[in-house]
């Protein structure tokens, strides 16, 4: 039976106190992030004390295996709950650590140095982390003194071209990943975690890349392979399916220029066009923030790649001596899932464990077939009860729309249209106040990154912002809002 220790850490994480949960649940997400929550008796002080970005630490140790740290969870999220029956009990949510790579932008103009690079796809990422959370990003970017270091230079991934002005990080690498893969060589990032002061439990995180996971890898000669099935006795349950609801394999991508004089590059996949008679299915991708054939091109097939269909898996996997989770397998482990008459080759992409209240441990892990292995963000937050049922309901509304473009606010508007994306830059050469914004659908999030100084946030009845107060902004801040019954309402900022 594993071995579980939950520590309560502050925003430094430094140990606050050791824990006694309830019940749990956390993921880890490959190429991504995952979400934890953790449900404790109600503590009046420790409640109170509980701030932004304070940690959950999960430390877990397999049966007669060291107790060694898993993942960190950041609290985003504390509820108090006293029940009927006078019990009173506290839950803390929140992302991993991961999720620190989509808290910024890549804050650099078009055709930078910063956001126009040709490298190995690894040393890339690398240096995308390094300029915009680093020790090369602006001090107020710069979290390299709070735990982050980063790995050195391999040059083993694909040589690739890219241009990502004002793109998130997270979605940035996530692509180039890709990029890579398609160009036949897989990338993984992640961050390796450590306990960096034994006394505090303070942590470090260096920000990895790595070209395969031949450790655990079940085609080498060398290693045991590790294979799930009913008749093993280490698969409770497994879903299987094929999705080709949204995909799209004809994509037209639209360059700078207006009318017959904007330049348009087609790519397409012609193996998933010929699947059926009907099957060519078209969609334009606005690439105008790319000002070579080759940018334009280069966006064009991410859009390709990222409408694909997918062949899924998920499955509950069972502890077992010879198929000990961590021990055997984790997140990354390539892995034989044998169900439905046929035997599969899986990568595990994402995993969620669940402690319930009876003491019984359950393990979900969530497969991507081959070519199939996506490149955004595999939530799994559905694992993880209302509160993550909640924050997936307005991700997948969002993600309808664009979420990796920048568009720009028209000049001197002060109640700019939102309805292109949820990612905006304003670009204002007068004094310019922004009272509310047009456009917007009711959950809806956007994030605003000034680049001008001349824009202010005005609070008001279909504004509010923290504290009251109207926000001058200056050039490089952030704004964050999320609409709720006709109102915007400020969910954070970066004030530069």
């Amino acid at each position: 039976m594993a071995v579980y220790e939950i520590w309560l850490a502050n925003d430094r994480g430094e140990r606050i106190e050791l824990l006694d949960p309830f019940e749990f649940e956390f993921s880890r997400v490959l190429n991504g992030y995952g979400f934890g929550k953790f449900v404790v008796a109600f503590d009046e002080v420790l409640f109170n004390l509980v701030g932004v970005d304070y940690q959950v630490h999960v430390y877990r140790a397999w049966d007669g295996g060291q107790l060694s740290l898993y993942n960190a969870y950041l609290i985003r999220n504390k509820a108090a709950t006293d029940f009927a029956t006078h019990e009173q009990e506290m839950t803390f949510r929140g992302p991993d650590i991961r999720e620190l790579l989509a808290r910024r932008i890549v804050a650099f103009a078009a055709d930078s140095s910063q956001a126009l690079k040709t490298d190995n796809a690894d040393d890339m990422m690398k240096a995308i982390v390094d300029e915009n959370l680093g020790a090369s990003a602006a001090a107020a970017r710069d979290i390299s003194g709070d735990g982050l270091s980063i790995q050195a230079d391999s040059a083993t991934g694909a040589s690739i071209t890219k241009a990502f002005a004002w793109k998130n990080v997270l979605t940035t690498l996530q692509q180039i990943a890709d990029t890579s893969a398609i160009a036949g060589t897989p990338i993984y990032f992640d961050f390796a975690l450590s306990v960096s002061d034994p006394v505090t439990g303070a942590l470090a995180f260096e920000f990895q890349t790595f070209g395969d996971f031949a450790d655990r890898d079940i085609r080498s000669s060398t290693i045991p392979g590790v294979a799930f099935s009913k008749e093993f006795g280490n698969l409770a349950m497994v879903h299987y399916e094929e999705d080709y609801v949204t995909e799209a394999n004809y994509i037209y991508a639209g360059g700078q220029g207006t009318g017959a004089q904007r330049e348009v590059v087609e790519v397409s996949d012609s193996d998933r066009i010929n699947a059926s008679i009907f099957n060519r299915r078209e969609l334009f991708a606005n690439a105008s923030g790319a000002s070579t054939t080759a940018g334009i091109t280069g966006i064009a097939n991410e859009r390709l790649n990222d409408k694909r269909p997918r062949k899924i898996a998920h499955a509950e996997l069972l502890d077992t001596d010879d198929t000990t989770f961590v021990k055997d397998w984790d997140v990354g482990s390539l892995v034989t899932v044998r169900a439905f008459g046929q035997s599969f080759d899986e990568l595990i992409k994402a995993v969620s464990v669940q402690l319930g209240r009876n003491g019984a441990e359950q393990i979900n892990a969530r497969f991507e077939h081959g070519s199939f292995i996506g490149n955004a963000q595999e939530r799994i937050i559905s694992m993880l009860g209302d509160y993550g049922k909640r924050l997936g309901a307005l991700e997948t509304e969002d993600k309808e729309r664009d979420d990796t473009t920048y568009n720009t606010f028209s000049d001197g508007d002060t109640t700019p249209s939102v309805s292109a994306g949820r990612l905006f830059v304003t670009a204002n050469t007068g004094a310019t106040s922004i009272t509310t914004f047009d456009d917007g659908y009711d959950g809806q999030w956007i994030e605003v990154y000034v680049n001008d100084a001349n824009t202010t946030f005005v609070d008001g009845a279909t504004l509010i912002l923290n504290g009251g107060g109207n926000f001058a902004a200056a050039s490089g801040s952030t704004l964050s809002l999320r609409l709720r019954s006709s109102a915007w309402y400020e969910v954070g900022r970066n004030a530069q």
